[in-house]
């Protein structure tokens, strides 16, 4: 009878040990790499952002997203709690990374944030390096048209912005603000940025970096 009591102790503990490991691995598979979350809250393709740490759905928009790689992302504009009034604007791009039989993960790049003023134009620029590329968002103020980026390596490239609709005007409480946002592959290094109005006028040029 102690025998059979002996076994059946033995026989409940390894059961234990069991189920602790799993759960241990269960937990670990959701994490990820760099600053991620693992809570979804909505989806791409639908306008409205996916990680909610600084921002929420009444106070941002996505300007641009895509995908590569297994990964979708999103370029996100919104507006700081602290700055209720005045053209203040943060930009910030996420990943989502989907792999069968993993929690999905999210990653941020941080969130870079600026004045956008048409009387003393500058850009707010927004990095996120990732599986060999960089994911860039810019924006600007509305006068500013295009933009020359010089990069290493590789030549100097200018991108056209855009105008924020009136939807998104309203959510950010914004008269207009000009942005892009795009893939680059290889990885690349933003050594300067150069915006131009649409006569061609130089409006802003930020201190050239080394690489």
């Amino acid at each position: 009878m102690n025998q059979a009591r002996y076994k059946l102790i033995v026989l409940f503990l390894v059961v234990a040990a069991v189920l602790c490991l799993a759960s241990s691995a269960a937990g670990t598979s959701g994490e990820a790499s760099g600053r991620s979350v693992t809570a979804i809250q909505s989806g791409l393709g639908r306008e409205e952002p996916i990680l909610r740490t600084r921002m929420t759905s009444s106070n941002s928009v996505v300007l641009q997203e895509g995908s590569f790689k297994n990964r979708r992302w999103q370029a996100i504009a919104f507006r700081p709690k602290h700055a209720k009034h005045g053209p203040v604007i943060c930009l910030e791009i996420v990943v989502r990374r989907q792999r069968p039989g993993h929690v999905e993960s999210l990653q941020s790049g941080g969130s870079e944030c600026g004045r956008i003023s048409e009387q003393f134009p500058k850009p707010v620029l927004t990095q996120f390096n990732l599986a060999g590329a960089s994911l860039l968002a810019v924006a600007a103020p509305p006068s500013v048209q295009e933009i020359e980026f010089a990069v290493s390596p590789g030549s100097s490239f200018a991108k056209q912005l855009r105008s924020l609709n009136t939807r998104q005007r309203n959510k950010l409480r914004l008269a207009g603000l000009g942005f892009t946002a795009f893939r680059v592959q290889p990885a690349v290094c933003v050594k300067q940025l150069i915006g131009l109005a649409k006569d061609g006028t130089h409006l802003f040029e930020t201190p050239a970096r080394e690489c």
